[in-house]
């Protein structure tokens, strides 16, 4: 697979998690997908299947985040986000640079992992 097709597999994942598309998300990841997120909060954990990021996605949205997306970055077979995301919400700040790191298998994105820069500040903003 190329860069140019992994390019848009993250582009794709990055806009179906935005928007809550189902469809978007079901074409570009396979049945057992998994996304994992470090800390002790409502979004950290294992997420599998589809219906689990799009919960993901909704707590995000809930959460108020803004997800800038900074880089797509290259593996020998795999494809990276470099993302800045931020948020305000109850008094709470949330500055985070991560990098989520998609593992392929036949074309789609099979596994996420998300690596944080500070897993303390993600457990106080997620925590209600």
């Amino acid at each position: 697979m190329n860069e140019v097709a992994r390019r848009e597999l993250a582009l794709g994942f990055v806009a179906g998690v935005k928007a809550g598309d189902r469809h978007l998300l079901q074409s570009i990841t396979t049945e057992d997908v998994v996304w994992s997120l470090p800390g002790d909060n409502v979004i950290s954990g294992e997420a599998y299947g589809v219906d689990a990021i799009l919960e993901r996605a909704n707590t995000l949205q809930a959460f108020e985040v803004n997800v800038r997306l900074e880089h797509v970055v290259f593996g020998y077979k795999d494809v990276g986000l470099i993302l800045h995301n931020t948020g305000t919400k109850n008094g709470r700040v949330l500055d985070m640079h991560l990098t989520t790191v998609m593992l392929l298998r036949d074309g789609k994105i099979q596994r996420l992992n998300t690596l944080l820069h500070d897993v303390p500040m993600v457990n106080t903003y997620f925590n209600s």
